[in-house]
């Protein structure tokens, strides 16, 4: 076996793979399937066993050792170690607790929010939490102990993490003065994280399981928190003075570089991300250069060059220099963050110069080997982690690939034909991994990345150095090279402004199959290596002549493999090939609103709403805003339906104009295109509106108003029938040819009983879709529906009325649902949209009663989490994310 270390290490790879992602049984499984196949393979070929043998044995020992890892890996706090019966276990989530703890992470202030990590040392249950203060996310309602179990205190060693919400100025100055291994006292909610609660959402739950962290505790304000700093020999302690020279070194780059350009600067020379703008990051995102923001291998790289380049210009031995180099890096991993890419290359860097002292440097893939290796026996978890995932299968590539793909290229000019190579072999080997998790790829992302990540690289990176240390000694020295690091800076966010304006060339990908990726690599390698043997073999036939052809494969086998790559990434494209003859309507869980995606059997897409965050903001509060704070669209849709692979919405419905049902739908507009736009032909005057509209009339989307009686065929398989709200009412006094964008109505606090209220009938199923419209409105559509004897969707039917699935108006609220609208439409079952522990009280009692009692499946968000119903063409089929139901 050749590269014995690599395939050992490979081995320990899959091991850790199969133990994080499934049960020990499946492991053991496909482990005796893998021995019985080698046994097999050894029998009938000639292949020798003993290598094979000894992978195997890896494998069961990363096996083994993960799950070790994993039993490890469980919380200390329980119901029964603080004393509370076990029919009372299930209150724990949700009760007040008292901690005293130690703070083991960097404090993080973002606008009234604080949040750090904590070491519990003694925990104890404390009183009842007040109506007010309801958790989120958590898995059971807010309430506490029984009496003979507050006051029980234990002794734990366990990390938790703590999120503060701050209620005054006063206690933002007070909050940034706590650092890493202060000492903390605080009582507040005990809360269990939430998982997912969409398919394909993100796993907050899992996210914090795999940096051992089971439980959070939230609280409001600082009266009952009590911080203290001393002294202490320990880890945190070197953790606390490396925060204060990243903050201070940080500070230094504030003093000389403009605040538009300070967060870029951070970001790229020291990892502090705190303070990089949003939109910026999104920017380059979009046309993949994120990795130049995050510190890496090429951070290391150009840092060891330089450090070994100065040490040269000085005369020093190359032993010394070498050492030297060695002996910075792990301090330039601590001042850089220590993320997983920057340890990943530092400990290779290491590892590299320590052979080249030694002159035992020899091959880079056996050195990435044993570094994945080493780091995957410290923390297993780590191979879950994106920037891991990245970092060395860009590595193995650029190591493996860019000699063979330069062999390949015609250019003969070394710089050129090795800055082709590189980037053509980074973007080839980092797209499965890229649009698995960021569901997005630009056409114009090879280009960005071979202009403009050497421009940063090489000029922007070195000069941000240097002006920063400079700035130790003399900031306005520093000030001058700093000036000319903007100035191409400027440069720099000009030319990507401009690549994102080129929309076209961006592509949505659905998140593919791990077959897929498989297949991608396979097909990737052998086509590589075809067109290797072919351009070999063309040589060898032009100077030997036709009668030294080889049987070695020609053009016929590199077209062919070529071909297969390219249909691979045609079906990876087109992800629902496979699902024409069925649609599917899906309610997501957005929490307090409304979110429908509708993909229909010949895969159009119609998006209902949004859903949306709303926050109330006094004058003077000003300083409560976050730099990103969360929105519903930017941060739950628009990743949802990306990794869908909504490539179009064809039809975007908005009901009405309330903030929970078009918040949204700004990031949609702005990020995925839309063909139309249906709303209810009101403009309620508020600026979350005006700029959704607006933003529909600059990218010219046509905005049509949804009246009773208009009827949209969607496909052959899917229909869309209007019902409400009816034309005289929405148009009131204003004339019909009045532009959209100069209607003023306000109609703010009528948008409720304007909604646009359709019923789609796909295949043998029919779906009433209502919006937020209250009692008034439901029966003045009934009253329309009787007196004209139709079932609302064009036929005859009058009372006999049934539908399959109800979206209950308003998250199920008391002014809708009545019960002659559940009399009239007769459904099967009921969706309501509505969030967990909202402070509305949705969904009503009485609500729930009157679908009870008429036999109707209820489906809650707030319980089911999103609720996904495949629609063939005689049956209607129902899964839901959440198992267990907690209402």
């Amino acid at each position: 076996m050749k590269r014995p270390v690599v395939w050992f290490s490979l081995a320990w790879v899959l091991g850790v793979c199969l133990a994080l992602n499934y049960e020990l049984h499946i492991s053991i499984m496909v482990w005796t399937g893998l021995s019985l196949f080698l046994v097999l393979a050894t029998t009938l070929t000639q292949i020798r066993y003993k290598s094979w043998m000894v992978c195997l044995s890896v494998l069961a020992v990363s096996l083994f050792y993960c799950y070790w890892v994993e039993e490890r890996n469980k919380s200390q706090i329980s119901a029964e170690s603080l004393g509370m019966s076990e029919k009372d276990s299930h209150l724990l989530a949700g009760s007040e607790v008292v901690i005293n703890a130690d703070i083991i992470s960097s404090v993080e202030i973002d606008g009234d929010r604080v949040s750090f990590v904590v070491k519990v040392r003694q925990l104890s249950l404390g009183e009842p939490i007040g109506s007010g203060s309801e958790p989120i996310g958590s898995g059971s309602e807010p309430v506490g102990p029984d009496s003979e179990s507050r006051g029980h205190s234990n002794t734990y060693s366990e990390k938790i993490q703590v999120s503060i919400k701050l209620l005054t100025l006063e206690e933002l100055q007070k909050a940034k003065s706590w650092k890493r291994n202060d000492t903390i006292s605080l009582s507040g909610a005990l809360i269990e994280p939430s998982p997912a609660r969409n398919f394909g959402g993100f796993d907050y739950k899992r996210y914090l399981l795999f940096r051992h962290i089971h439980w959070m505790v939230q609280t409001k304000g600082l009266e009952h928190i009590e911080v203290k700093s001393a002294f202490r020999w320990n880890l945190n302690q070197l953790y606390r003075w490396n925060d204060k020279l990243r903050d201070f070194l940080g500070s230094k780059l504030e003093a000389i570089y403009s605040a538009e350009q300070t967060g870029f600067m951070k970001s790229l020379i020291l990892g502090i991300t705190g303070d990089l703008d949003p939109g910026q990051f999104q920017q380059f995102s979009q046309i993949g250069l994120t990795h130049v923001l995050a510190i890496s291998g090429l951070h290391v790289a150009v840092f060891l060059a330089s450090c070994i380049g100065l040490m040269r210009a000085f005369k020093i031995t190359r032993e010394t220099n070498l050492l030297v180099a060695m002996l910075l890096i792990p301090a330039y991993v601590l001042i850089t963050g220590s993320s997983p890419s920057v340890v990943r290359a530092g400990t290779m860097g290491m590892i590299a110069l320590y052979a080249a002292r030694k002159r035992l440097l020899k091959d880079g893939v056996h050195i990435v080997s044993i570094v994945g290796f080493l780091m995957l026996l410290w923390n297993p978890y780590l191979l879950m982690d994106v920037s891991f995932q990245l970092s060395f299968l860009v590595t193995l590539g650029l190591i493996i690939g860019v000699p063979q793909i330069s062999r390949l290229l015609p250019i003969q000019t070394k710089w050129i034909n090795s800055s082709i190579s590189v980037t053509l072999v980074a973007q080839v080997v980092s797209f499965p991994l890229s649009i698995y998790y960021f569901n997005q790829f630009s056409l114009l992302s090879w280009l960005a990345n071979l202009f403009l990540v050497p421009l940063i690289s090489f000029i922007v990176l070195p000069l941000g150095s240097i002006a920063m240390i400079i700035s130790l000694f003399s900031e306005s020295a520093a000030a001058w090279l700093a000036w000319i690091t903007e100035w191409i800076n400027s440069l720099i966010f000009l030319i990507v402004n401009e690549l994102n304006s080129l929309k076209i060339f961006v592509m949505i990908w659905a998140s593919p199959l791990i077959i897929w990726i498989l297949l991608y690599y396979l097909l990737m390698v052998l086509l590589i290596k075809s067109l290797l043997i072919w351009t070999n073999k063309s040589e060898v036939e032009h100077i030997m002549g036709h009668s030294q052809r080889s049987k070695r494969p020609g053009w016929k086998t590199s077209l062919i493999l070529l071909s297969s790559w390219i249909l691979l990434l045609w079906i990876g494209y087109h992800p629902n090939m496979g699902n024409k003859h069925q649609g599917e309507v899906q309610f997501i869980d957005v929490g307090q609103g409304d979110a429908i995606l509708i993909r229909t059997p010949e895969n159009r897409y119609i998006l209902n709403d949004g859903g949306g965050t709303i926050t109330f903001r006094k004058r003077g509060d000003e300083w409560k805003n976050r730099k990103d704070p969360y929105e519903v669209g930017k941060k739950l849709l628009v990743p949802l339906l990306k990794k869908r692979g909504v490539q179009q919405i064809d039809y975007l419905i908005i009901s009405h104009e309330h903030a929970d049902h078009i918040g949204g739908l700004q990031a949609v507009l702005e990020q995925i295109p839309v063909r139309l736009v249906i709303f209810n032909g009101t403009l309620s005057p508020n600026e979350q509106t005006i700029k959704l509209f607006r933003t529909a009339l600059d990218l010219h989307i046509p905005l049509i108003e949804a009246y009773a009686g208009e009827r949209l065929q969607v496909d052959k398989h899917t229909s869309l029938q209007f019902l409400y709200p009816f034309a005289e009412e929405e148009r009131g006094d204003e004339p019909e040819d009045k532009p959209v964008e100069e209607q003023t109505v306000d109609l703010n606090s009528a948008q409720n009983n304007v909604s646009v209220v359709f019923i789609m009938k796909m295949y043998d199923s029919t779906f009433l879709f209502t919006g937020d419209m209250e009692h008034k409105a439901e029966m003045d559509l009934l009253h329309r529906l009787e007196s004209e004897g139709n079932s609302g969707d064009g036929s005859s039917g009058g009372g006999n009325t049934k539908i399959d699935v109800l979206k209950a108006a308003h998250h199920g609220s008391k002014t809708s649902t009545s019960q002659e609208w559940l009399n009239f439409w007769r459904p099967g079952a009921a969706v309501i949209s509505v969030g967990l522990y909202n402070s509305y009280g949705h969904p009503n009692p009485p609500v729930l009663e009157r679908l009870s009692e008429q036999g109707i499946s209820i489906y809650r968000t707030d319980g089911h989490g999103e609720i996904q119903m495949k629609v063939k063409e005689h049956s209607l089929q129902v899964r839901t994310k959440m198992i267990n139901l907690v209402y």
